[in-house]
């Protein structure tokens, strides 16, 4: 069942945090919320701010129902945020997690470190950046989860991290998943020299991934471990972007598209396993397709 964008929860008891405005550049919001059912909202105005925002369900065997929410919203460049939230460890029924993370970074320079879970329920977020050479660094696991990012410019990350934190630039975003929920990831592109992909490992659930490009130059590996998988990536009017497809599942869809005058594009489609489909449509001149079933 898919998982909703947006989760928002109103209770008696629920803490809510304002970080408020922080004006100018240089400043640091810093929010560290412990317990239950939180909500953060930080604005920051200025170049060179940072957020780190922290929320946290310390009891893990109260078997409460723990909802976080954490809004982030950056302006002018060269900012940073840094978002943790921290679910309940295995627990099932009612007492699961849920967090939703709401971030927008208007201009050039910006880095985003987003991890949410071990052991949510569900989880989501929401992420939009609009300018030049920003990154998103984002980790989730367990429970259903779903990622929307937006890039609005040119030169643009979205990368992954690997056990200790450190970035390894131009690889995938990762989202594990060892619940057999479905897990979704949607990107969409409008610029040149992106680097965009998506590593997703559910075990024996469901994931889905979709990729809308309008620009050139990009580069878009993605792969999929689940049981089964879709993959679907569209480019309009764009050239010389690199695009592949990898999936290990059975009974899994890979869809490449190239719309409009699309020239000299790469597209690739790896599948192994049994009953999987794969389809490469090309509009345009001088591109590559590529598929290999086994």
């Amino acid at each position: 069942m898919r998982q909703l964008l947006r989760i928002t929860a109103t209770f008696a008891l629920a803490l809510v945090f304002s970080a408020g405005m922080a004006f100018g550049q240089s400043n640091t919001s810093t929010v560290d919320q412990t317990g239950e059912d939180h909500s953060a909202d930080v604005i920051q105005n200025g170049g060179n701010n940072t957020v780190d925002l922290e929320q946290a369900d310390t009891d893990l065997s109260d078997g409460v129902t723990n909802n976080m929410e954490a809004n982030v919203r950056q302006k002018f460049s060269g900012n940073e945020a840094y978002i943790d939230q921290k679910g309940e460890a295995g627990l099932i029924g009612p007492g699961k997690s849920t967090a939703d993370a709401d971030v927008d970074q208007v201009g050039n320079n910006n880095f985003l470190d987003l991890e949410q879970g071990p052991f949510f329920g569900k989880h989501s977020a929401d992420i939009d950046q609009l300018g030049n050479n920003n990154t998103v660094r984002l980790r989730s696991s367990n429970g259903g989860g779903e990622a929307n990012v937006y890039f609005e410019g040119n030169q643009n990350k979205l990368v992954r991290s690997n056990s200790s934190g450190q970035i390894l630039s131009g690889e995938k975003v990762v989202q594990k998943n060892g619940s057999g929920r479905t897990q979704f990831i949607d990107v969409t592109v409008d610029g040149n020299a992106n680097k965009i992909g998506a590593d997703q490992q559910n075990g024996n659930g469901t994931d889905e991934l979709t990729i809308d490009i309008v620009g050139s130059e990009n580069f878009v590996p993605t792969y999929q471990g689940a049981k089964s998988g879709d993959i679907d990536i569209t480019v309009a009017d764009g050239y010389d972007n690199f695009l592949k497809a990898i999936q290990t599942g059975n009974n899994s869809t890979a869809t490449i598209d190239l719309n409009g005058m699309s020239d000299g594009n790469q597209a690739v489609i790896n599948q192994s396993s049994a009953g999987n489909t794969a389809t490469i449509t090309v509009d345009g001149m001088s591109n590559t397709a590529t598929v290999q079933q086994q």
